[in-house]
């Protein structure tokens, strides 16, 4: 075992899931089920935000695997928005959407 995962493992598990989802480092050599595997709730909320902000900047991938799941995760509306008018419209349609939202 190297020295770096020999910490990584004395660290706090709010430690390591900060260290995965928010700085996005990881020691080498550590075995993959354990690289995006969340072990606090807070790294829970992290890794949807990572994973969600990941999505948004991606944007689609139908050019490598049609359709892909991006697109296929669209509604409608939201398809339309990205056709007409790119990514700066779909973020428009979902801040208007969720400032309707109660609550």
């Amino acid at each position: 075992m190297t020295d770096r995962l020999r910490i990584w493992h004395s660290m706090s598990p709010e430690r390591r899931d900060y260290d995965r989802f928010v700085a996005r480092r990881v020691p080498h050599g550590l075995p993959a089920r354990e690289r995006m595997m969340a072990e606090t709730a807070g790294g829970l909320a992290a890794k949807r935000a990572m994973l969600d902000r990941d999505n948004e900047e991606r944007g689609c991938s139908c050019h490598l695997s049609a359709p892909c799941s991006w697109c296929e995760s669209l509604t409608e509306e939201e398809a339309s928005a990205v056709w007409n008018g790119g990514m700066d419209a779909l973020r428009a349609l979902r801040a208007e959407a969720a400032a309707k939202e109660p609550g």
